[in-house]
């Protein structure tokens, strides 16, 4: 308590740098020991696929359930925008695809739920007018 009253207008010093230290305590001589690997790439040994970063190969283990991953050397050329302009329309178009086919279907559903309500009116009617008959 003494020393902070003693050097109470006194410029506080900067931080020392934090000084990389090796294994066997001895102060790192280059950041190169410090780097951390990152591969190019990672690929599937079950399907030899390749996966730019870690969130796809994690996207394909959970999709294909396939567990057997190595890291490669092997880097995967960034899209040209041809490429991205294209396969966007590819999306674009199975999107569509898929639309279309779940309308359809939906639309099948409709006239089949129709058609049971029509059927079950039939007999509700029918049914009623036997009650009729069999009360007269």
């Amino acid at each position: 308590m003494d020393w902070l009253i003693s050097h109470e207008g006194e410029e506080i010093p900067a931080p020392l740098e934090d000084v990389p230290v090796t294994e066997d305590g001895k102060p790192a001589e280059s950041s190169s020991e410090l780097t951390e690997h990152t591969p190019g790439s990672y690929k599937c040994n079950d399907c030899n696929k390749l996966f730019r970063d870690e969130n796809a190969m994690m996207f394909h283990a959970a999709k294909s359930g396939h567990e057997n991953f190595s890291e490669s050397t092997e880097t995967i050329a960034p899209l040209t925008p041809e490429e991205r302009a294209k396969k966007a329309a590819e999306l674009r178009d199975r999107i569509r695809a898929a639309r279309a086919l779940k309308e359809e279907q939906e639309r099948k559903e409709q006239i089949e739920k129709e058609r049971r309500r029509r059927e079950e009116g039939k007999k509700m009617l029918e049914t009623r007018e036997k009650q009729r008959e069999n009360e007269l």
